[in-house]
């Protein structure tokens, strides 16, 4: 059963499955092969048979072998929990930020190489400093948790999710343009709201602020990062829990200035307040 729940079993784990099959089906097939081939003999005679020395023999090396495999699977398990804590934050489920930025590279690279357009998002809890103030840092802790939990429920196998600061996620959008990317980020945005954090007592209520950037030509990680990053500190400066997104390099070049664009809830409100 547990090799079963294993998505992508190794060799280990392959070998250690086959020799307990191999150990448990020659509880059956000895007694079957002896009847054929002997038919009903004595059990002192059996014992001096060629056959029954052969057939423990061959057990027992099977069984040092079953053994070895599982003390290699034991060890093998113990290395991959130590790479997890490494590379996954506990307290959000989702990476760390070098792990994240390891991987992010990796992706880059394969989107250039594939052609593939990817885009970044850059989300960060409003007031979270407050949260930690008013509530007291148990509540802070789950409010990251449960923000971490939401991110990993909302995007693909396909897309990293990392925890890169206290209170910052980043997510690098797999196959998307930045208008798809920048609808991911709103429905993180409007989910953020309705999230439970602690007793319902409590009534502790989170926003939380989005940059959107898409890769252009052969853009690394940091220039990546550096325009999501604007694109959030602008909507943590205008009225925060809101999506912003970075405006194309070419247009941001001409104006010699970063030029944001707002997400779609901000114009509303803009050509509301107009």
């Amino acid at each position: 059963q547990l090799f079963a729940q294993r998505r992508n079993p190794d060799l280990v784990d392959t070998l250690v499955f086959w020799s307990l099959v191999l150990v448990i089906a020659q509880f059956f097939i000895r007694p079957a092969l002896t009847m054929m081939f002997d038919g009903q003999i004595a059990s002192a005679t059996y014992r001096e048979t060629v056959y029954y020395n052969a057939l423990h023999t061959t057990l027992s090396i099977g069984s040092l072998f079953f053994g070895a495999g599982l003390i290699a699977a034991a060890v093998k398990d113990l290395f991959a929990d130590e790479r997890h804590r490494a590379s996954v934050d506990s307290l959000s489920g989702l990476l760390l930020r070098g792990e994240f930025e390891n991987r992010v590279g990796d992706k880059l690279a394969e989107s250039r190489e594939r052609n593939v357009s990817v885009a970044l998002v850059i989300g960060d809890i409003d007031h979270f400093k407050q949260v930690n103030d008013i509530w007291g840092h148990q509540v802070g802790d789950q409010a990251i948790s449960s923000f971490g939990a939401m991110i990993s429920s909302m995007i693909r196998d396909t897309d990293i999710a990392g925890r890169i600061g206290g209170e910052e996620f980043c997510v690098l959008v797999w196959d998307v343009d930045q208008d798809i990317a920048a609808r991911l980020a709103e429905r993180l945005r409007v989910q953020t709201t309705y999230l439970q954090i602690g007793d319902q007592s409590l009534d502790v209520r989170l926003t939380a602020s989005f940059g959107v950037a898409q890769q252009v030509d052969d853009e690394d990680y940091r220039s990546l990062f550096n325009r999501a990053d604007k694109a959030l500190y602008q909507a943590k400066q205008n009225e925060r829990n809101t999506v912003m997104c970075a405006a194309p390099v070419e247009e941001a070049e001409e104006k010699k200035t970063p030029t944001l664009l707002a997400s779609p809830r901000s114009a509303r409100k803009n050509s509301n307040a107009a």
